[in-house]
């Protein structure tokens, strides 16, 4: 992890430039959904007033779009923007092209993860149709267990105690098993997520999320719902046993710059149980992508 993590200096920030990334970052996760002023106001807990001069100020730069119904989503510009972001971050672009790869060879959905201000952003995502609700670019799950192992075993003291403490604040967190497999994950070299209910609960209310004009309690819902995977043993498959196992992700780690996580490349959308030697195989899979993308970063 790096910057992106959100360890920046801030005593330096602009209000308004982080009321204005606010903004972008909602509409952002929520691409199929238009917003008023007066919702966006009501979202990110501002003034109508401030919403209003803001989003007229993004709609100028092209940043935002606004319809015929006084409504607002992404400007196109943005889209230029994207793509010239993702070609100047190696870590990125190396990555993408590597998930492709997995894709194809393994017929999965294949994301590409990061985390950003305390968050798992999803950067990217490609392959087959998932038989689960889609992730998709833009979504934002909490960093707080038993979620983002695959950052947190290669991660420092410090920001294992930070992500732990994210999980005891929300009840429920046994820390020795999730240190123990932390520490599981980084001998064999990837994480594993098994399936449940509540996991699915999770992906269903992502996508409201993106559709409810009140997403207050939707969020209060996926909290709750965090906290019941957080307690449950069977998010992590007990891979000495060859199963099947009821898989939900496989997910490796992409080195940047430093040794450091930059990126997390995961499979996903498996139509059936999956026994222990499978996983292995696939997670080799990942990890090779994974290598690839590292090595070409170690040459640039």
């Amino acid at each position: 992890m790096d910057e992106r993590d959100g360890s920046t200096n801030r005593s330096r920030r602009t209000p308004a430039v982080e009321r204005a990334a606010a903004i972008l970052r909602l509409l952002g996760a929520h691409p199929h959904q238009e917003f008023t002023v007066s919702q966006l106001a009501s979202q990110l807990t501002i003034s109508k007033a401030t919403a209003h001069s803001l989003v007229t100020t993004l709609n100028d730069a092209g940043l935002v779009a606004r319809s015929r119904r006084a409504t607002y989503r992404l400007g196109l510009a943005l889209v230029a923007i994207g793509q010239a972001a993702a070609l100047a971050d190696p870590v990125v672009d190396r990555a993408r092209r590597e998930m492709v790869a997995v894709a194809t060879a393994t017929a999965t959905t294949v994301v590409v993860s990061a985390v950003e201000h305390g968050e798992i952003l999803i950067v990217d995502t490609t392959g087959a149709p998932p038989t689960a609700t889609p992730s998709r670019p833009g979504q934002r799950f909490p960093l707080a267990p038993p979620l983002g192992t695959v950052f947190l075993a290669w991660a420092d003291e410090e920001q294992i105690t930070s992500w732990l403490r994210a999980g005891i604040d929300g009840g429920g967190v046994d820390i020795a098993r999730y240190r123990g497999e932390l520490a599981r994950i980084r001998s064999r070299g990837f994480a594993v997520g098994g399936e449940a209910d509540a996991t699915t609960r999770v992906s269903d209310m992502l996508v409201a999320l993106s559709s409810e004009d009140d997403a207050g309690e939707v969020r209060d819902r996926l909290a709750d719902t965090v906290d019941a995977l957080r307690r449950g043993d069977h998010y992590f498959p007990d891979l000495r046993h060859d199963g099947p196992h009821a898989v939900n992700i496989i997910a490796v780690p992409i080195f940047g710059p430093g040794g450091k996580v930059a990126l997390a490349l995961t499979a996903t959308g498996f139509d059936r149980p999956l026994r222990t030697s499978e996983i292995e195989q696939l997670a080799e899979r990942l990890r090779q992508s994974a290598a690839t993308a590292t090595g070409r970063l170690d040459t640039t």
